[in-house]
């Protein structure tokens, strides 16, 4: 296989599994910092306000491939109780996710990312999330150890989702290459596969045995486009040669 000039990788279920999640947990982590809670809301409380104002924009953004920002979330919600934290709103993002949900890294993955940065290949991220961009270098640092990123596109930023065109073009100007020349690995068929395809990148679909609990069965489903199939990392960097 010819050695692309980058390999862009999503986040979840590529990079890093995502065990389950219990928002109730993640919200209480964040109240040991609350400084005011005049209405003396549990976790229990952030979480049903939290899923009542998400529920609607779920189903008519989200759903049409545009992202809302989780401050944005985070605001209305904290506002509305009347809370306030003893942390930045980035580290509260941080400690939500944490506490709510479990991960570890994807195996094989930091020996493959050092091989790659050894043999002078860029890497950057694209992601699907409403966490923010400094959340996500926590929680991928976090569980890989890894933070060489040369360039980081997630929809929280710019409010589009995979496989929207505008994430993989804003990539592919960030990197200075071309589509060609980019390597695209991600585990959604929909997504990431499909995505990077019609952006012209060369697709690697990551088909991982582990399972997901939070990606639609029609998305895990082969691809019907031309791509790379791997099921641990050391394929790939077997392809790669190095």
């Amino acid at each position: 296989m010819k050695r692309p000039g980058m390999i862009l990788f999503d986040y979840g279920h590529t990079l890093v599994w995502e065990k389950s999640y219990d928002a109730e947990k993640g919200f209480d982590a964040l109240l040991a910092h609350a400084v005011k809670n005049p209405l003396r809301a549990d976790a229990a409380k952030i979480t049903e306000t939290y899923r009542r104002l998400q529920r609607p924009v779920v189903r008519d953004v989200v759903s049409l491939d545009y992202e809302m920002p989780a401050c944005a979330y985070d605001r209305a919600v904290y506002d509305l109780l009347g809370l306030e934290f003893d942390i930045p709103e980035d580290e509260c993002q941080c400690v939500v996710w944490d506490a709510s949900c479990p991960m570890e890294a994807m195996p094989g993955i930091r020996r493959f990312l050092d091989r790659v940065t050894a043999a002078g290949i860029r890497v950057g991220l694209v992601s699907n999330l409403a966490f923010s961009e400094y959340a996500l270098r926590h929680r991928i640092k976090k569980a890989t150890g890894f933070d060489e990123w040369e360039l980081v596109v997630a929809s929280s930023t710019y409010g589009f989702r995979k496989p929207s065109p505008v994430l993989f073009e804003i990539a592919r100007r960030k990197a200075g290459l071309p589509a060609e020349d980019i390597l695209f690995c991600g585990d959604n068929t929909y997504a990431d596969i499909g995505g990077a395809s019609a952006a012209g990148m060369r697709p690697v679909w990551y088909n991982c045995p582990i399972p997901c609990f939070y990606k639609p069965e029609e998305h895990s489903r082969k691809p019907d486009v031309p791509h790379i199939e791997i099921s641990h990392w050391d394929e790939l960097a077997e392809m790669l040669g190095i």
